[in-house]
């Protein structure tokens, strides 16, 4: 059976805790976000809006600053077009911003958010490694070098069935 928190117990601090708990190695908690590093040098930032009830999956990936806005909104356009469920724009630096959202408006299964993270983490990884090939997108190398790593580095001494539960 699925773990489902209501609405009052879907908090940053309790989502922080479940992602340690869960085997995720690099979580830090702000005061209004969670962060996760990959091993692949790769940020992923979760928010939460309260008011909305919905908990948003963000990362900012550097646009290469010698090419052209007409460039890099023709990139937006084009991951509008072929990726779904996620939301792609350019952030006040000209830099790409990926988003998603999940509602906890009814409860929040734990699992679907795992789920939709690791998705997220998958889909961000693609967009940097498999399809830069133009080289709008900027990580430096040390970001892209390990290209067998898990989107997310779990600690191997947790079970993996945790992450699920």
């Amino acid at each position: 059976m699925p773990t489902i928190w209501n609405e009052d117990q879907v908090t940053l601090p309790r989502l922080a805790e479940h992602l340690e708990d869960a085997g995720l190695i690099k979580v830090t908690l702000g005061s209004d976000y969670i962060g996760l590093h990959s091993p692949n040098g790769l940020y992923h930032v979760v928010l939460i809006d309260h008011e909305r009830k919905y908990l948003r999956i963000r990362m900012t990936l550097p646009l290469d600053k010698c090419r052209s806005r007409f460039d890099k909104l023709e990139l937006i356009q084009r991951y509008s077009f072929q990726l779904i469920l996620s939301r792609f724009s350019l952030d006040n630096d000209d830099d790409l911003r990926v988003e998603n959202d999940i509602s906890f408006e009814n409860g929040l299964i734990i699992s679907q958010f795992m789920k939709l993270l690791n998705r997220f983490a998958l889909l961000c990884l693609f967009l940097v490694e498999d399809d830069n090939e133009d080289g709008l997108i900027c990580l430096e190398e040390a970001a892209t070098q390990n290209e067998d790593a898990d989107p997310l580095q779990l600690d191997e001494s947790i079970p993996k069935n945790v992450v699920l539960n």
